[in-house]
Parts: structure tokens; sequence; C-alpha cells
């Protein structure tokens, strides 16, 4: 069985002149057996935030495993 390692990132810029403080913005690098095989880097902008939440991470991890994810209405 392999293990799955998820390292949480974090990004933070100011946003000098603009109506709010900053930005924030999360993401992970995922190691499978201590070999990265995702890099999901956040990049905090005031304009055009790069980030993955948690739910993107885990659903990127089971891609990268080969399962398809379907998605049904409630």
């Amino acid at each position: 069985m392999s293990n799955i390692t998820i390292e949480w990132l974090s990004d933070e810029c100011d946003c000098p002149g603009s109506s709010y403080d900053g930005a924030r913005a999360d993401g992970a690098n995922v190691f499978i057996d201590d070999v990265l095989v995702l890099e999901l880097t956040p990049n905090a902008d005031c304009y055009n935030n790069v980030y993955y939440s948690a739910y993107t991470v885990y659903e990127k991890i089971l891609e990268h495993l080969g399962h398809t994810i379907e998605y049904e209405a409630s």
C-alpha cells in the first residue's frame, strides 16, 4: 500500500490602495511514497489568486491515482 503525504501550503500578499487588506491562497504538495507527484502551488494576488481548496486537492489525488470522479445532482 502506498503512503500519501500532503504538505499544505499558503501564500499571502498585501494589496495597498485596494478596498481590502490583502489576499490569501492555499494549495499543497502531494507526495506518494516520498516522491512529489502533484505541485498545487498557491499564488496570492490582489486580483488573480491561484488557489486549491482541500476538496480540489483530494480530487486531484484521486485523478492522479486513475480514478474518474462523477458528480450526481442531489
